[in-house]
């Protein structure tokens, strides 16, 4: 048994013939469009298992009926990370775990609240200093940015030197921040030593630099 640091998240899938399970926020309140990084701890759960954030005042259904009231939601299907984003609006709010579509009964359920911040984010910034990392290593990148971004906004490794506006093209290991304000991308360093830089970009066809920091991969000795 294994809690990943950062990411809370914990699968125990076996024949176990307890059903019971579980789910915890890091904390009771988040600002607009922050990530949201859970515990989950169950039994059985399978690539068709989900997470889905709902109004508070959602009554309990079944998945298929639930789905009429989703505001965001992510699956367990080929994921070591798993995140939901937190809603737009300020208001009370229920993450809930689903066992499948097809799950007739919520297997776990937590609450939430989304309070606006008291000092809205103003600028996009990739919260890291400029560092020195192994080659093929994944390690986290917090970053920042305001509300409204685009859906294909992202944050990854360029080659040192591409111009801003080549930045998509040349992209390797990256990740889209899925409407996210605060969180944390998982980024795997190139396989090749050298320098590049990890840049916050505004989206797939704009290709506007936000924030860029210098990460220098270094070979192993």
């Amino acid at each position: 048994m294994r809690l990943l640091p950062a990411l809370l998240l914990l699968l125990l899938v076996c024949g176990c013939a307890s059903n019971r399970a579980m789910v915890k926020t890091e904390k009771s309140i988040y600002q607009p469009g922050e990530e949201i990084r859970p515990e989950v701890i169950a039994t059985g759960l399978g690539d068709t298992s989900w997470l889905g954030v709902f109004p508070a005042e959602t009554p309990p259904q079944s998945a298929l009926e639930a789905t009429q009231h989703i505001l965001d939601f992510t699956t367990f299907y080929n994921k070591s990370v798993v995140f939901v984003v937190a809603p737009a609006e300020p208001g009370h709010y229920d993450l809930r775990l689903y066992g499948d579509e097809q799950e007739v009964s919520i297997l776990a359920s937590s609450s939430f609240e989304v309070q606006t911040a008291a000092q809205p984010i103003s600028q996009a910034e990739i919260l890291t200093s400029p560092t020195e990392r192994p080659t093929r290593l994944s390690f986290p990148v917090p970053f920042r940015l305001p509300p409204g971004s685009a859906p294909t906004a992202w944050i990854g490794f360029v080659p040192a030197g591409v111009e801003p506006s080549n930045s998509t093209s040349s992209r390797l290991s990256f990740e889209y921040l899925k409407g996210r304000t605060r969180g944390t991308a998982y980024l795997l360093a190139p396989g090749d030593p050298g320098n590049y830089d990890i840049r916050l970009v505004s989206s797939d066809t704009q290709s506007q630099v936000l924030d860029q920091v210098a990460v220098r991969v270094m070979g192993n000795p």
